[in-house]
């Protein structure tokens, strides 16, 4: 499941009753009148909407909200004030601009909503005459497609997200149990709904065996550990896992290379020094032949080299590579044939 944010702070049920809060008792699993599969008809945030938007989890701006949403050009989405049969739902489950599904929260969860109207024993909107009242039932809506008979892979896609997000909600709201996840049609069975038949009757035009106790069933599974997508979907995940997982290894791999290739560098570069000025003397005792150290003891003597700046008060502190050793000896030798001439 894929699960985004985009608040109806525009909608009168959201102003109404944004100050109330209760547990969550169950569920009830709704899908439109077909609408052709789109979050876009009935998501949008509103212009200037700054708040109370996500993607992955991730704070998103109205920009980016709708260039993942698309953009309702009728401007008939639910994020506004409604004249006509106002409605609210906690969620809508379709399409994105892409093409691929998600599931959009659109009220807190724990906020009364108007999605299944009232029967004769209440209703499972958490409010009721205009007033915030118990049971609060959590309500989303399927997308339903327009096409006669319905679209199976776009109505299995979308039983796949509904499982998981009851299975989600349920771990989040241990107040809600199984048995009161239920349909539109089940509710109004127990009388706290108005007689509406979904999604049952959009199971039935998209001819799948789906049932709401087979639903249930999934949604333990789901609970049980079972992921719920299509095999395209599957197969799609477990690439992205996987992709994930070489790029990884591949990094670490070439992190590691190039720490080596960094030391190999380094110490190519100290071969070539070395190679080049012979070996470092740090102290007379380094030096290691006689004749030349005996001389060098004469060129510390008289200061010629500086033997203190590591080692203060040690004379005998050198600190040059080897060939410069040899070449100020042979210097100091020349200079004494020349006096000595």
């Amino acid at each position: 499941m894929r699960l985004l944010k985009c608040l109806f702070y525009q909608n009168d049920c959201y102003k109404n009753y944004h100050n109330y809060r209760f547990a969550p008792e169950g569920i009830v699993v709704h899908s439109t009148a077909p609408a052709g599969k789109v979050l876009k008809r009935f998501v949008q945030p509103y212009a200037g909407q700054t708040d109370g938007m996500e993607i992955d989890g991730a704070k998103a701006t109205e920009t980016q909200m709708r260039a993942i949403l698309g953009k309702n050009q009728y401007n008939n989405d639910w994020n506004r004030h409604q004249t006509k049969n106002p409605a609210c739902v906690h969620a809508f489950i379709g399409q994105l601009e892409d093409g691929s599904y998600a599931t959009v929260q659109t009220l807190p969860w724990d906020m009364p909503c108007w999605g299944a109207g009232s029967g004769k024993n209440g209703s499972y909107n958490g409010c009721l005459g205009g007033k915030a009242r118990k049971p609060l039932y959590i309500q989303f809506e399927q997308i339903e497609d327009t096409g006669t008979p319905g679209d199976k892979l776009h109505c299995e896609k979308m039983y796949n997200q509904a499982v998981n997000l009851c299975a989600y909600l349920m771990k989040l709201y241990p107040t809600i149990k199984l048995e009161n996840v239920v349909s539109h049609k089940e509710a109004c069975a127990r009388g706290y709904a108005t007689d509406h038949g979904d999604p049952e009757n959009y199971w039935i035009r998209c001819g799948v065996d789906y049932t709401m106790a087979k639903f249930r069933k999934d949604v333990q599974k789901c609970l049980e550990g079972e992921i719920f997508m299509t095999q395209a979907e599957l197969k799609q995940l477990i690439s992205t896992e996987v992709k994930a997982a070489v790029d990884s290894k591949m990094a670490e791999y070439e992190k590691k290379s190039a720490e080596k290739t960094e030391a190999q560098a380094k110490a190519a570069a100290e071969a070539a020094v070395t190679a080049a000025d012979g070996k470092w003397i740090e102290r007379i005792g380094d030096i290691p032949h006689t004749a030349v150290a005996e001389e060098m003891r004469e060129l510390l003597d008289c200061g010629a080299v500086n033997g203190g700046t590591v080692y203060e008060e040690d004379p005998d502190d050198i600190r040059l590579p080897y060939n410069m050793v040899r070449v100020l000896v042979m210097a100091m030798r020349y200079v004494k044939q020349a006096i000595a001439k």
